[in-house]
């Protein structure tokens, strides 16, 4: 064994080859496992004669490591042989900086035909179900928290998609807290649930681990089949002549916790990642106080619109006169070509069915004057459809195995991946021609552009490496800003922080595998410096878990609002805390067996009980909701806004500077302010009586 330490932190390493077989918190002598199984960890390398891609495992490769170290350093160096030739060289680092470890790759030397993809290691940092006390979570479907006692066997690569915010995980016991991080673009985090079979009883453990690429490994599983194509004669489709070779630097880091008085857990990884986000990553002021919702022309029966622009625009007035005028950012989506996702990335051809370009530009100017509402369009930028005149399969991005990347079919549309950086010059063209034609201001959203970044193009006139393809992507994000237009999305995605206004949807409802439990990771981290949209209303039970996952009313009409009563529960019962708690950071959660609780600094807090079921919204030591009824301040200067989702009398404490006495009050109503209704200041609480999903405004 080889040890290296810092008087606060202890890593004991297996001297053979790459492998961290304990951590230490030196002051208490708490142990945190690294991998129990003594085993080499798993390369992979590629012969370039063979189009070939080989493991460690194959009975030809010989690896030989060789170890220096100092007090605070180890290096592995690795030799590699395929058949009695050398084939490739390479160091594994492992370097105490302060309180992180930090785990590198480098030095990489290829031989021959040979070239080096992948090394992996995905027993890093481990907890077993034999210590009682110790946990682990990671932020897949923006947060899993995974107990080694109840969870059962499996393994999961994960990369930078749609659910997971961060490639990331912790594991700790009461007062020894680890932070795995995989912060590069090509890389995975890797979740391990195991059996360690070599003592008696059970020893089930949870290890998070990672891949560290080189070069870009075929990791996309068995391939999608393409079942509709443009015209035209198909390519000849080849492996490509070398494996891509990925962005530098090839890092994973571990940082310590040590705990004081008070047990750790999973949020104070949470606020230890928080503090590392930039001091400029702050909610875009665009979208304060805002609605930010779609209505979707999809095609109905015989590929006709479900809606036309005047219809989309009646919505609009109705979400308007609802809410006394709360302001809206509405996204028009699957208006253009055949309807769906026709024509991408164009745009310029708007279906018969739904209108004409200028009823559009009217709606936009007529919608922001009489109805506080930007009306944009939801476009997609990084793929061709099928039916695209655009499309050229020169500009159709390649995956590790050289065939082309298929993004499936939705509606009766093939897509494929654009090779986003080798045609950005035509898509600054595209977004500017857009821009002008719609007459857009303000803000626009991009379907999914924010949905992945494990991406990138193998193609042999223009090969991009994810880190590549990210940076062009956000390049254009760039663009539109040049053009007056913040960009939305779909996705929460750590490296879109800075760039991405607002999220469409927070994708955290996968099913839970056994021994998971569903937490609040992904909001805890970036709540205050992005905001998204999470909340329904379809049941009491939806209502609750969007009031904690602190996002807003997620609305798409008419595809997923159907019900007008759903929208005006989500629209009182979830959005004014969204909107009232949207550019603060979380400083506490707490979930015990009856509720869960958010903190969001002294005196401001949302606690849900989850089996009552009932709920209380705080900000500023003021009660703004409790129970399914709700008094929060409108949209006008001096009005507050009433609401309960059951016939009851509203008795709340006044706003502050109220008298006693009779006070204004109008219900609202989708077509506007309806009957008047007495109310009153009464021993500094304000009475009135509410009717089921029947707003009021009340002012003095």
């Amino acid at each position: 064994m080889h040890t290296i330490g810092n008087g606060r932190v202890r890593v004991t390493l297996d001297e053979r080859w790459p492998r961290v077989i304990r951590f230490q918190n030196v002051k208490s002598g708490t142990r945190l496992l690294g991998d129990k199984l003594a085993a080499s960890p798993r390369l992979a390398i590629y012969r370039l004669s063979e189009h070939e891609g080989i493991t460690s495992d194959h009975e030809e490769i010989e690896v030989a490591y060789t170890l220096s170290g100092t007090a605070e350093q180890a290096a592995y160096r690795a030799r590699v042989s395929f058949a009695g030739r050398q084939a490739v060289e390479f160091d594994v680092v492992f370097r105490l900086d302060g309180d992180d470890l930090v785990l590198s790759l480098d030095h990489v030397e290829e031989h021959g035909d040979f070239r080096f993809l992948s090394l992996r290691l995905p027993h890093i940092l481990s907890v077993s179900s034999l210590d009682d006390d110790a946990l682990a979570a990671t932020c897949h479907w923006q947060g899993r928290l995974l107990d080694p006692k109840l969870c059962r066997p499996g393994m999961v690569d994960y990369n930078w998609v749609g659910f997971t915010a961060r490639p990331m995980g912790t594991a700790w016991r009461p007062d020894f807290l680890a932070i795995l991080d995989v912060p590069g673009y090509e890389d995975l985090l890797i979740v391990d649930v195991w059996d360690y079979t070599q003592t008696d009883g059970g020893d089930r453990h949870v290890s998070l681990g990672a891949e560290l690429m080189y070069r870009q490994r075929s990791v996309e599983g068995p391939r999608k089949p393409l079942t509709l194509f443009p015209p035209g004669p198909l390519p000849q489709w080849a492996p490509p002549a070398e494996p891509l070779l990925c962005g530098k630097p090839k890092t994973a880091r571990i940082h310590f916790l040590l705990g004081g008085r008070k047990p750790l857990g999973w949020t104070d990884a949470a606020k230890w990642l928080q503090k590392t986000l930039a001091a400029r990553n702050h909610c875009t002021p665009l979208y304060d106080n805002t609605l930010v919702y779609k209505i979707a022309f999809h095609p109905a029966a015989g590929n006709r619109p479900v809606l036309s622009f005047e219809q989309g625009q009646d919505i609009v007035r109705r979400i308007h006169d609802i809410t006394d005028g709360m302001k809206q950012v509405c996204y028009f989506a699957a208006f253009q070509g055949n309807l769906g996702d026709s024509q991408w990335p164009l745009m310029s051809k708007v279906h018969p069915g739904v209108g004409k370009i200028e009823t559009f530009r009217r709606i936009v100017k007529e919608s922001r004057k009489a109805h506080n509402a930007i009306i944009s369009v939801h476009g997609n930028v990084d793929v061709f459809s099928d039916d695209s005149p655009e499309f050229d399969w020169k500009y159709v991005a390649r995956d590790a195995r050289g065939l082309p990347q298929g993004q499936g079919v939705w509606g009766t549309r093939q897509l494929y991946g654009i090779a986003f950086h080798a045609y950005f010059d035509r898509l600054k063209k595209i977004i500017a021609e857009n821009q002008a034609r719609f007459g857009l201001r303000d803000t626009i959203h991009l379907d999914t552009y924010s949905g992945s970044m494990y991406t990138y193009d193998t193609h042999p006139d223009h090969p991009a490496n994810t880190t590549e393809f990210l940076a062009a992507k956000i390049e254009l994000v760039k663009e539109f800003r040049r053009l007056g237009l913040d960009v939305t999305s779909e996705c929460l995605l750590d490296p879109y922080v800075p760039w991405i206004g607002h999220v469409w949807a927070l994708f955290n409802t996968a099913t839970n595998w056994q021994g998971e439990e569903a937490i609040p990771f992904a909001n805890y981290i970036y709540h205050g410096a992005i905001s998204w949209n999470s909340g329904r209303a379809d049941s009491d039970a939806s209502i609750l878990s969007s009031l904690i996952q602190g996002g807003g009313s997620a609305m798409e009409f008419p595809v997923y609002s159907k019900d007008w009563t759903e929208v005006v529960n989500s629209l009182y019962l979830v959005h004014p805390a969204y909107m009232l708690l949207r550019n603060r950071r979380w400083s506490g959660y707490r979930k015990d067996a009856t509720g869960r609780r958010v903190d969001y600094g002294t005196g401001s807090f949302i606690e849900v009980d989850d089996k009552k079921p009932g709920y209380r919204v705080v900000v500023d030591g003021r009660l703004i909701a409790k129970d399914f009824q709700t008094l929060f301040p409108g949209p006008r200067r001096g009005t507050w806004l009433a609401f309960s989702r059951h016939d009851a009398e509203l008795d709340w404490p006044a706003p502050a500077g109220w008298k006693d006495g009779e006070v204004s009050a109008v219900t609202l109503t989708d077509a506007g302010p309806g009957s008047r209704i007495t109310a009153r200041v009464k021993r500094g609480r304000l009475i009135a009586p509410l009717l089921a999903q029947q707003p009021l405004r009340i002012e003095r």
